[in-house]
């Protein structure tokens, strides 16, 4: 990433949460799911699907919803409570009432890409709180995104066990 493209990110004065996950990316994230929440009865919701990226690759073994701003539906007022999995790439600008409206729905697992710095200790201990241990971690970066992104998971009343990796390689929303 180029220093200009960053420090625009950076300076910005207004919050712009508008961006795609690049596919292969998508991917990779739907595969660090378990594979025992993948089979059929499972629910896994899309909670800003954007582009359908994550929606249109989750296994097609399980029921899938799908919940997007510019379409209408907002997460932060999602009724279900049914969902297995809640997996996505939300709005970092709203990152702590997002997380407050995940444990709200009480999914089994849910999974997100967000930036490093938005897993805190106040945050961690408030998930801990309503029964969500951390499972997963993965660094990486992704081209023209400000900072070092996380895929990070939470499983409610899993064994603590966490497994953090990292991945050199950087996405791009234009490669195929």
């Amino acid at each position: 990433m180029s220093s200009s493209i960053s420090h625009n990110i950076k300076g910005r004065t207004k919050a712009q949460d508008v961006f795609y996950t690049p596919k292969e990316l998508a991917l990779l994230h739907i595969e660090m799911i378990p594979d025992e929440y993948k089979t059929e009865g499972n629910i896994w919701l899309d909670p800003c699907s954007g582009k359908g990226i994550y929606y249109n690759n989750f296994p097609t073994t399980v029921d899938r919803v799908q919940v997007e701003i510019t379409e209408g539906d907002d997460f932060l007022t999602y009724p279900y409570e049914d969902n297995t999995v809640i997996i996505g790439n939300p709005p970092y600008s709203i990152i702590e009432e997002w997380l407050k409206k995940t444990i709200a729905l009480k999914p089994k697992i849910f999974s997100y890409l967000i930036l490093q710095h938005h897993i805190t200790p106040k945050r961690l201990e408030m998930l801990e709180a309503d029964g969500y241990t951390m499972t997963q971690m993965k660094f990486l970066k992704v081209f023209k995104w400000y900072g070092i992104s996380t895929i990070v998971s939470f499983e409610r009343h899993s064994v603590p066990y966490t497994e953090i990796t990292y991945n050199r390689k950087v996405f791009r929303e234009d490669a195929e």
